[in-house]
């Protein structure tokens, strides 16, 4: 697909399921005045790549999925998407996994991409505790994000959808996520959000509830190299064996210590960072 534009569609603009070797590149997908209004979407979809494309959204950019729950497990996963080049205006999440995640997202390169404007995370997974799969060998790097209206980096399974009848199976995780050498600025300004409600935690992780078991954890995630500014203090729940290199905060609102995690996020590792962890 080249060269189009999807303007204003009913429902999603792009969608691609079932298949597999598809490139979408220089295309217009101009959805924001649609409800539910997702640029492109994956599902069940492998080998596919994404460049030069203009998204100004009503809801995700560029969106994966993969069944729900016990039967979904068994369908196709969504991998092997390379995403580059692209710009990303609006819009919820700019590269958004789930919530339909059973038979798993994965093998995902997002880099060389321009974000403005983003309202709910550059990096948005979101599942549940009774979904299974998952988003698993995802690497974003190389993107400059500004004046985000949320989070920069969204990853949970506490995620609220209206029940949709699927048979529950396991928990869904997300693990082995590297963000490196991505800058982030909020910019400061209440046309922007992020920065003006301490509801809006520039990485926001939250494992939730495993069924039985208390509380689940979310592991394997690197950030590396990754610059803030002009942002909200984190709000990290229940990550494990994770490591933070070279993140340096400039600037915070209010000053306040960037690092919040709570008692289930252990094992993670910190070196070169600005502020250190107390």
């Amino acid at each position: 697909m080249k060269g189009i534009t999807a303007d204003n569609p009913a429902f999603h603009g792009v969608m691609i399921l079932d298949g597999q070797n598809t490139t979408v590149n220089g295309m217009r997908h101009t959805t924001y005045n649609t409800n539910n209004g997702d640029g492109l979407e994956f599902g069940g979809t492998s080998n596919g790549m994404v460049l030069n494309n203009f998204f100004d959204t009503g809801d995700d950019q560029v969106n994966f999925a993969a069944g729900q729950g016990k039967y979904g497990a068994q369908g196709r996963p969504s991998e092997d998407v390379w995403i580059f080049n692209n710009y990303m205006r609006m819009g919820h999440g700019g590269v958004a996994v789930g919530s339909n995640t059973a038979a798993w997202v994965q093998r995902v390169l997002a880099e060389d991409n321009v974000m403005y404007k983003v309202e709910t995370g550059g990096l948005r997974m979101k599942s549940t505790s009774d979904m299974a799969g998952g988003g698993r060998d995802f690497l974003f790097r190389d993107t400059a994000m500004a004046c985000m209206g949320s989070s920069a980096f969204i990853m949970t399974l506490s995620y609220n959808q209206s029940p949709s009848g699927y048979v529950a199976a396991d928990s869904a995780t997300f693990k082995n996520v590297k963000v490196k050498n991505v800058s982030v600025d909020g910019n400061n300004s209440p046309t922007c959000g992020m920065a003006v409600s301490d509801s809006k935690p520039v990485i926001d992780i939250q494992a939730g509830p495993a069924l039985g078991e208390g509380t689940a954890t979310l592991s394997g995630f690197t950030f590396q190299d990754v610059v803030f500014r002009n942002v909200n203090p984190t709000n990290i729940k229940g990550l494990t064996d994770s490591a933070f290199h070279g993140v340096t905060f400039h600037s915070v609102r209010n000053n306040a210590n960037p690092w919040r995690f709570d008692g289930y996020s252990t094992g993670n590792t910190f070196t070169n960072v600005s502020p250190p962890v107390k």
